[in-house]
């Protein structure tokens, strides 16, 4: 009897204490994060895509990545509509998404990381962990708080509020950074074998991407079409986006030079040369007195507007004398007045001269668009911009039988 009382009390025992434990595990896996979410929802399936899936959390740390970005360029998330919302809530959950799906098609095609791209990886993962912990010891030492216990419980704290430990946040970091480098890889793939698409289709999907563009553009009103093209190109010379994929109505084509010179009587001095014969302007083109900071960028002829050439010159009359141009017929414009002079840090110490500019143009025919001067431009006319397409193409073939999961939208991040 002692015997069987013994062992009955054991097993209760056993029992409290599993009670206990599944109480205390129920406790933290119910306790939120920073994102609103608990242990079950973090790791539901909010996203699916070409047989790859994206849980809440992996969504909402891309939406914050997303949202921190874009506050970095101060925009403004009160002037968005619930429709661009939604769409930044999706973008947000196809990078993720695509980042597996490129891992995933790499592996497929055997392709792999090197070892050097595996410790890239690794770097960049432990990089992450490590400002995580220098910004928090920083601030602790900036209180005069600093313990290693202090900089211990902060730490747990933080890895607490972003639903991960810290060995799955270094997994998720790495991960992102051997998609990226798989991505690469595929591009890399596909250009030496062919991207496997028709041609019909590949154009079709071009077109059918430019022309909500060439729409979209169409809706803006008369001032927001005004330096469009002229930013796009802009943007495009500096390397920070690809240029404009269309030419608007009523355009016109110039060749180009671009003079800056001490005094106005030298940038007419070149333009008498050119005028009476002793320079042609192809000569001019290719000479250094050509400043025009497009030449190794963009292709001549330029295209501008009536409204839309700040990225060639600001002045309107320099616009209206190429316009009066007839096909092959070269023309000038000289600023009479000084440019402002660029500071410098020798300005410091003494006043920088001031320069003059003056242009010279030839009208021209354009030859960037498939059909007349305005309209889609060729999808080869600017280098890189079919592997972009071919690429968008794949994309959206992956990304065809995506859903998205009510639960995602209800988590909007810093905007909700």
């Amino acid at each position: 009897m002692k015997t069987k009382k013994l062992i009955r009390n054991i097993v209760i025992a056993a029992v409290v204490v599993v009670l206990i434990v599944a109480a205390i595990l129920l406790t933290l896996a119910l306790r939120k994060d920073r994102h609103g979410l608990n242990w079950f929802e973090r790791g539901r399936t909010v996203a699916t895509a070409d047989g790859v899936s994206v849980s809440m959390l992996e969504y909402a740390l891309t939406l914050d990545t997303t949202l921190n970005n874009y506050s970095y360029y101060g925009i403004d998330f009160s002037t968005y509509s619930d429709e661009q919302i939604k769409n930044l809530q999706e973008n947000a959950a196809k990078q993720e998404l695509l980042l597996k799906i490129y891992t995933k098609e790499a592996k497929t095609l055997g392709l792999t990381l090197t070892d050097e791209e595996v410790q890239q990886c690794r770097d960049t993962a432990s990089a992450q962990i490590k400002d995580i912990e220098e910004s928090y010891a920083k601030s602790l030492a900036q209180q005069g708080n600093y313990t290693k216990a202090a900089l211990d419980k902060q730490i747990a704290s933080y890895y607490q509020q972003i639903g991960l430990n810290q060995s799955q946040y270094y997994q998720f970091i790495y991960d992102r950074a051997a998609g990226n480098y798989y991505a690469t890889k595929l591009d890399e793939y596909y250009e030496e074998n062919g991207s496997g698409f028709e041609e019909e289709e590949l154009l079709a999907f071009y077109h059918e991407s430019v022309q909500e563009t060439i729409d979209a553009y169409n809706e803006l009103d008369e001032e927001a079409r005004e330096e469009y093209f002229s930013n796009t190109m802009l943007y495009y010379s500096m390397g920070y986006s690809t240029p404009i994929l269309f030419v608007p109505e009523g355009f016109i084509y110039v060749d180009y030079v671009k003079l800056t010179k001490d005094s106005v009587d030298e940038i007419n001095a070149i333009i008498e040369k050119v005028q009476n014969g002793e320079l042609t302007f192809d000569e001019l083109l290719e000479s250094e007195d050509n400043v025009d900071p497009y030449k190794n960028t963009l292709m001549l002829p330029y295209a501008m507007g009536e409204h839309d050439h700040s990225y060639l010159f600001e002045d309107d009359e320099a616009y209206a004398a190429a316009a009066a141009l007839e096909l092959g017929e070269i023309g000038t414009f000289v600023r009479s007045e000084a440019d402002e002079p660029a500071a410098t840090q020798s300005d410091a110490s003494e006043e920088a001269e001031p320069t003059y500019t003056g242009y010279i143009f030839r009208r021209a025919e354009g030859n960037m668009c498939e059909e007349g001067e305005s309209g889609i431009i060729k999808i080869d006319y600017y280098p890189g911009i079919r592997e972009t397409a071919e690429s968008e193409l794949r994309q959206e073939k992956w990304l065809s039988d995506a859903t998205y999961e009510d639960a995602m939208y209800a988590y909007k991040g810093q905007i909700g």
